[in-house]
């Protein structure tokens, strides 16, 4: 599941800064010396981010870096991709990038390009 969706962004800002749907914010939002899109900070640089962080189950951990997002089942087998997890921990174990976008390339709906068009969203 791409970060971008169990970020807390709310869905209709991520309609309009990923405009494709393949989990990346588009090139054309400018993002600030500190690597955060502006639209998504109070103001350019501020470093504060202008929604609320997602946490479904309301541990100590936001959605983006949970394994189990639900207190449940992990996000990797939510998105029906459990076979990607050899060693059943909820990590995809089979690491190779060939496109460097930080999406293994087993789930990567497009491995030679920046992104996943059409990449399971959450179901919660």
């Amino acid at each position: 599941m791409l970060d971008l969706f169990e970020s807390g962004i709310p869905a209709a800002l991520i309609a309009q800064i990923d405009t494709n749907r393949d989990g990346i914010i588009d090139a054309n939002f400018p993002v600030g010396t500190n690597g955060l899109a502006d639209i998504l900070e109070t103001s350019p640089d501020s470093g504060v981010i202008n929604y609320t962080l997602k946490n479904t189950d309301g541990d100590d951990k936001p959605d983006f870096i949970d394994a189990i997002s639900d207190e449940t089942n992990f996000d990797l087998y939510q998105v029906g991709n459990s076979q990607f997890d050899d060693l059943g921990i909820g990590f995809i174990s089979r690491i190779v990038d060939p496109d460097a976008d930080g999406i293994m390339g087993v789930v990567d709906t497009d491995a030679t390009h920046r992104g996943s068009p059409g990449a399971p969203l959450a179901t919660w």
